[in-house]
């Protein structure tokens, strides 16, 4: 009666290496991203080290430009000479953009009764 209850032939099932294979899986691949992420921000930062001094050239150039075009803004208050260059140059679209973000303030000219220029679309 006891051979009934006895099945040593029998396989039994472990847990123990599926788990194994699948944390060691996990653990390569989050190491692998780690050397990926670290790969990727060494090469940002060389990059941006080596374009840092394009980068200072082109704000001290913008700082002369905006400080060139606040000075023309100013200087147009008093000389009609200034005021028909800066209005050339915003007809011109050269200053447009320093207009349009508000980094320099220019008053519109004025007509002295003549006749308003017509809109922009050709309608009247």
């Amino acid at each position: 009666m006891a051979d009934e209850f006895d099945s040593p032939a029998e396989p039994t099932f472990s847990s123990f290496i599926p788990l194994t294979i699948f944390f060691l899986g996990f653990i390569v691949w989050f190491g692998f991203q780690d050397y990926e992420l670290n790969a990727e921000r060494s090469g940002l930062t060389k990059e941006f080290n080596d374009n840092k001094q394009a980068l200072l050239e082109a704000q001290n150039y913008d700082q002369h430009y905006v400080a060139l075009i606040k000075d023309l803004d100013a200087t147009s208050q008093r000389d009609e000479t200034a005021k028909a260059i800066l209005n050339d140059a915003i007809k011109g679209g050269l200053i447009s953009d320093a207009v349009r973000v508000g980094l320099i303030h220019v008053q519109a000219p004025e007509n002295n009764g003549a006749n308003p220029p017509p809109p922009a679309d050709g309608t009247k």
